[in-house]
């Protein structure tokens, strides 16, 4: 199950954070694509896990992050969402 894990994980960032396709990933990783998919749809719709969610967020410059989720208060900005960000 731990290996299955970090596949998934590994899996995810290339779909996230390199935009490589399911097809490209199942390749890399020598896995079905249907396994993807199924790991896909069982993560769409949940907040902070859908990997759709997280790509289009990826893709966001820091200042879109910011206007996004910052709310304006009397002594700046403060951010209404933690936003984690794994150091590779």
């Amino acid at each position: 199950m731990v290996h299955e894990d970090e596949i998934k994980d590994r899996a995810e960032r290339l779909y996230v954070e390199e935009n490589l396709s399911v097809v490209e990933i199942a390749a890399r990783l020598e896995i079905p694509a249907q396994t993807i998919y199924r790991w896909l749809a069982s993560a769409k719709g949940r907040d902070g896990f859908d990997w759709d969610e997280q790509k289009k967020l990826f893709a966001l410059s820091p200042q879109r992050l910011v206007d996004a989720y910052a709310i304006p208060s009397n002594s700046g900005y403060y951010l209404q969402a933690y936003i984690v960000i794994e150091e590779a």
